[in-house]
């Protein structure tokens, strides 16, 4: 009797989620401008001090079952580009930057935010974490606070193309974004670098 009441239990929760879950959520990052700006709040802060704010771009490739996938580049910082996927209101992304002539990546992101507003002047908050390898346990940049905030219509629109097209030719956009220094003059560590000049 128990069992046949834990079974009708489960299908019903599994019908309620399923029935919410959705490849079709609204908002989403794409419609209404897939231009976004996102700016770090560093934790190690007790006051969460702001450092950077980068562009990204979002292009969908398709759904992936219940969650909405795509890419991802940066006009604002060069050769900084990964994947995104985005279920109901919650959004994750992987990203890499400071590739070598093959490709290899030395710098990572990563990142995992909800949607809170409506769709033309969307928000979003979360968190965004950065790192280098090093052979080890990798430099970590920062661990921070994220506010994601819709801008407007990325330049690029891609044509309709295979999703390995489409990779290469998001990554040729990645790579028209300037190269960042620090105030120093000397190469940015990253997209959330703290000493990041501005852009003129």
């Amino acid at each position: 009797m128990k069992s046949h009441s834990l079974a009708a239990c489960c299908a019903a929760l599994g019908l309620a989620f399923g029935s919410a879950a959705s490849a079709d959520p609204k908002p989403d990052v794409v419609n209404n401008g897939n231009l976004w700006t996102i700016t770090f709040y560093d934790d190690s802060s007790d006051v969460h001090d702001e450092w950077a704010t980068q562009q990204i771009c979002f292009i969908p490739t398709g759904t992936v079952g219940t969650q909405l996938a795509g890419v991802w580049y940066s006009p604002t910082f060069f050769d900084w580009n990964g994947t995104w996927r985005q279920e109901g209101d919650q959004v994750f992304m992987t990203g890499d930057y400071a590739g070598d002539i093959d490709g290899n990546a030395v710098g990572h992101d990563g990142m995992h935010w909800q949607l809170v507003t409506a769709e033309r002047k969307s928000e979003g908050f979360g968190h965004w974490k950065e790192w280098r390898e090093d052979g080890s346990f990798g430099n970590v940049i920062g661990y921070g606070n994220a506010k994601f905030a819709r801008v407007g219509n990325c330049h690029f629109q891609p044509p309709k193309v295979d999703i390995g097209t489409l990779h290469k030719l998001t990554l040729v956009e990645s790579r028209k974004a300037p190269r960042r220094f620090r105030r120093d003059g000397r190469d940015a560590i990253g997209p959330m670098d703290k000493l990041l000049l501005p852009l003129q």
